[in-house]
């Protein structure tokens, strides 16, 4: 055994990226759509059951008043 980290032969996997509305994400039977609240704001999320990252857009990032570290 292993951690992928440290893999000298990883599978390759092709990644999926989507840009969706809400109402995209009521017609999709892995998107689940709610809402989340950070700092006591209420916010949309979709949350794709099949992802490996998550994203949140800049324009919330910045209405929010959190720090872009690159």
């Amino acid at each position: 055994d292993h951690k992928s980290p440290a893999c000298k032969k990883p599978k390759k996997v092709m990644g999926k990226e989507f840009a969706l509305s809400g109402k995209d994400a009521d017609q999709a039977d892995n998107l689940i759509r709610g809402t989340c609240f950070f700092y006591d704001t209420p916010l949309i999320a979709i949350i794709d059951t099949g992802a490996t990252h998550s994203f949140i857009s800049m324009d919330c990032m910045k209405r929010l008043n959190v720090p872009v570290i690159e």
